[in-house]
Order: structure tokens, then C-alpha cells, then sequence
């Protein structure tokens, strides 16, 4: 699906509020990037509440810029979407879940550094600053299992803002509404009470305290019971639920979960100093990003993207010489021959021309030999136009020079073969001789050089040729008519 410079390629998450799909941005010189596009369900999309959310969700975290928050690229209108940086990699949910299928735990170290970079996001969305200097308290509210993303670069990042707060959010929560998974919620939450950042250093106790011990925090067959368990407060410790994990670790997972807000980590900053401290003297090394890109590759539970070059992708216009160079662009190069084969090539866009694999060369390049063509064309025409008028002007000019009847000679003279080229007349057509009987009286009067022309028939008659011109004809007589000029082809 085509929405202005972005096209859509597949889907690849889905929420409450909206629905992912991996698309690709198109620009100028054959530009293309992979994105991810959030988009709001149908049926909430003409809400009013729910188009203010989206619209905060895009401004505050359009302002976050840290490797360990992924990034708001745009947003768009009408339909309304967010243009967010694509991330390949499953979320830490989808690799809980298929460690928990093969029946074994994620790797202590690689855990840490996971948490490690998510508490290192919050911390820069919850530092960030307004235009004025002023912060402005964004709290996430939803840090879950499901918006942490592993990336195949070994780098953990926080995303999804939808229902964060903030104190220059536009929208506003009901009283009384509850926001986030219940199973990741703060105890003062469900009171109705205020939030501030520490409802996010509660979230990310329960997601390191699930990746440690391969389960929830709480598990409850309703809603209402899960709500009374985490109001309660965690009674047992993670070290006696999990025995492999380091007491140093338990204890600070555990602060993170206290029910009371004044005994948790004030930010997350401090509880990810606690974290590496609880490693250092656990002797618990921290994964590296590497070895973290190894578990995500090794599971392989993402799709990976798609070719990012497809049957139909943009062709520009070449951008114009800086003013005065004088230069021109060189053409555009033909499009790479695609090597997916599920795109259409009859897709079309609206903010460019498309080519295919195998069209033509830029319009700009056919416009011009078309051009040139077409001027050839022209003087050609002109050019042979010009030869023929000239050519047929000069054929039928005639002689205006006196003929000189040449000496008579006893017997008549065999005229050379230039001399008949000339005079030569048709053989149904006797020559006239000075003895031919006199023309009818009612014949037009003739001249002496046409009566000389008539005696000269027995003679050589002189060429009147100049060089690079045709040769002129003769005077002669038709039988019965009058005297004439004529040439060989009878024109």
C-alpha cells in the first residue's frame, strides 16, 4: 500500500491501539530505507481521544534521540501515521517465549546487558527537556517484554510512547483509567494515585526478575486476583525462586520492586549503576553487544526484511548543475533488475515517476534524441527540397545565344555524339533540311535563328554547355507546328 513517499511491505506487530507494518521510504537518485509505519486500528481511528494519544506519542518521542530508544522518524496525515526507525530483531517477548518452549534460561549475562540498555533508554526519555530547558517528566508506562526490541546489532531499545506521560502531553487520562499490562504495573498505579519515572524502574524489575526466573512476577487466574498480588508486593525472593542467580542480583531486583515508591531506585539511571555493581561482585561478567547479537541470530525467531530493491523503485529527475558550471548531469543509469518476486511491477505511486527493470533510459534522455531527430528530419527535407528546385530550374533554362550555321559541305556531315545527345528528334519525326517544303501561311512568324537552326540539321551543331550545366537544345521544327525548344526526355 502507497502512503506518499512510503510503501508499505508487510506487517509485523500489532496492539491495541495500532497495527506495524516494515514499509520502505522512497526519494530522489534511487534513495530507499527501511521504516517501520505505526498505524491506528480502523475503528478507534476517528476517535478523538485516541488521535490526540497518537499525536503525543509522535512529538515526545520525536524529541528522544538515544541509541537506546528507537527513533520517531515522522509522522503523516490523513490516514495518520508514525514513521519510526525499522529495528531488525524479535522483541524480548518473542525470545522468552521461545526459550521457554526449548525448556531453558537466558543467559545471566546476556540478561543484564538487555536490562542494561532499556533502563539506559528510560533514563534519556525521562531526562528529556522542552524547548524552554523545562523537563518534561515523560513517563513511559508500559515498559514490557513486548516494547523492548533485541536487535540483530546486539543493541537493546525501548519503543512505544503510546501511552506515556507527560506533563506538555495534549490528551489527558481519565480518572480513575488504568494504562499499561497489568502484569508490569506499579502498586500506586491501581490507587489512582500520581506517577512519576519510578512506575518505570517498577516495570523494569518485573522484566528482569521474568528473564531471570524463566516466569511472570505473578501469575493469577483474574484480573482482579493479579491486581491484589501486586498491591500485596513480592513476598519470596528472586535467589529462592531461581537458585542460580546471584544474591547481589536478587537484591537489587527486588528493591526495584518495592511497593512503596520511596524505597524503589529513585531513577532508572541508579538501579542500572546497582545492576553492574550486583555483577561486579557477583564475578558476573556483562554480555557484550556481540555476544547478544549471537543469541538473537542463533534463535532466529524474526522474519527477517525483505530486498530492499523491488520490481518498481523511484527514479528521479538529475539534480541541476550549481548555477554557472555550465555542466550537465549525466544520465540516469537503467533500474537493477529486481530479485523479488512477490512485488507487483504495476504498482504506482503518487510523488514520482516509477520504472521498471526494463524501461528506457529517463524521459528527460528519449525527450532529447526525440529532438534531435526530429530537427534532422527537417533539414533533410529542406536540404533535398532546395537540390530539387535548383536542379529543375536549370534543365529548363534555354540558350539565348545565336546559333552560327556552320559552312556547307558537299554531302551532309555525321554529327558527332554530343551533337545528337542535343539535337537528336524522335524517329517518327523527319529532320527539316534547307530544301523542306515552306510552313503553312497561317504558322507564326519565326525568327532567323530558328530558319538557321532548321538548315543546321545536316551539320554539327556547337555545344553551348558550360562546365557543371546541362547542355541546351537546338532550334528544330515539329511537323506542322512552329519552332521549339525540346530536350531528349520530351519534358
Amino acid at each position: 500500500m502507497r502512503l506518499g513517499r512510503y510503501e508499505t511491505l508487510q506487517p509485523i506487530a500489532s496492539g491495541g491501539m495500532a497495527v506495524v507494518h516494515l514499509a520502505r521510504a522512497l526519494g530522489a537518485g534511487g534513495f530507499e530505507r527501511l521504516v517501520a509505519i505505526k498505524a491506528m486500528h480502523q475503528h478507534i481511528a476517528c476517535e478523538p481521544e485516541f488521535v490526540a494519544m497518537f499525536l503525543d506519542e509522535a512529538r515526545l518521542a520525536a524529541r528522544i534521540r538515544h541509541p537506546n530508544v528507537v527513533a520517531t522518524i515522522d509522522v503523516q496525515e490523513d490516514p495518520l501515521f508514525l514513521v519510526m526507525e525499522y529495528i531488525e530483531g524479535p522483541s524480548l517477548y518473542l525470545v522468552l517465549r521461545e526459550l521457554r518452549k526449548q525448556g531453558v534460561l537466558m543467559d545471566q549475562s546476556v540478561a543484564l546487558r538487555v536490562v542494561l540498555d532499556t533502563l539506559t533508554g528510560l533514563h534519556a526519555a525521562h531526562e528529556q527537556t522542552g524547548a524552554d530547558g523545562a523537563p518534561l517528566e515523560i513517563v513511559h508506562r508500559d515498559v514490557t517484554p513486548h516494547n523492548v526490541l533485541m536487535g540483530v546489532d546486539g543493541i537493546a531499545r525501548i519503543t512505544d510512547f503510546g501511552v506515556a506521560r507527560a506533563a506538555s502531553r495534549l490528551s489527558s487520562t481519565r480518572g480513575g483509567q488504568v494504562k499499561g499490562k497489568l502484569s508490569y504495573m506499579a502498586p500506586e498505579q491501581f490507587h489512582g494515585n500520581p506517577v512519576d519515572r519510578r512506575v518505570d524502574v517498577y516495570a523494569a524489575g518485573a522484566v528482569l526478575y521474568e528473564i531471570l526466573a524463566g516466569g511472570p512476577l505473578f501469575a493469577a487466574d483474574s484480573e482482579a486476583a493479579l491486581m491484589g498480588a501486586i498491591i500485596r508486593g513480592v513476598t519470596v525472593p528472586l535467589c529462592e525462586t531461581e537458585r542460580r542467580v546471584p544474591r547481589e542480583i536478587s537484591d537489587v531486583c527486588m528493591r526495584a520492586l518495592e511497593v512503596k515508591p520511596s524505597r524503589r531506585f529513585a531513577t532508572a539511571a541508579e538501579l542500572a549503576d546497582a545492576l553492574e555493581d550486583a555483577a561486579v561482585r557477583a564475578g558476573l561478567a556483562i554480555a557484550t553487544p556481540r555476544s547478544v547479537s549471537h543469541i538473537v541470530k542463533r534463535l532466529a525467531v524474526h522474519e527477517p526484511p525483505p530486498a530492499i530493491t523491488s520490481p518498481t523503485s523511484l527514479r528521479d529527475i538529475p539534480m541541476p548543475a550549481p548555477s554557472g558550471s555550465g555542466q550537465r548531469q549525466p544520465p540516469l543509469p537503467p533500474a537493477p533488475p529486481s530479485k523479488d518476486p512477490e512485488q507487483s511491477p504495476s504498482q504506482s505511486t503518487n510523488i514520482g515517476t516509477l520504472a521498471s527493470p526494463t524501461s528506457a533510459p529517463a524521459p528527460r534522455e528519449k525527450s532529447a534524441w526525440k529532438l534531435v531527430v526530429g530537427i534532422a528530419m527537417v533539414i533533410g527535407v529542406g536540404l533535398g527540397l532546395g537540390v530539387y528546385f535548383v536542379t529543375k530550374t536549370d534543365r529548363f533554362v534555354t540558350t539565348t545565344e545565336p546559333i552560327t550555321e556552320a559552312p556547307t559541305a558537299t554531302g551532309a556531315a555525321q554529327p558527332s555524339p554530343t551533337d545528337s545527345a542535343v539535337v537528336a528528334v524522335s524517329s517518327s519525326a523527319p529532320a527539316a533540311t534547307p530544301s523542306a517544303p515552306a510552313v503553312d501561311a497561317s504558322a507564326p512568324a519565326i525568327d532567323s535563328s530558328a530558319s538557321a537552326a532548321a538548315s543546321a540539321s545536316s551539320q554539327p551543331a556547337p555545344t553551348n554547355t558550360a562546365p557543371g550545366r546541362p547542355p541546351t537544345t537546338g532550334g528544330g521544327r515539329q511537323p506542322g507546328g512552329s519552332a521549339t525548344n525540346f530536350r531528349p526526355d520530351g519534358l
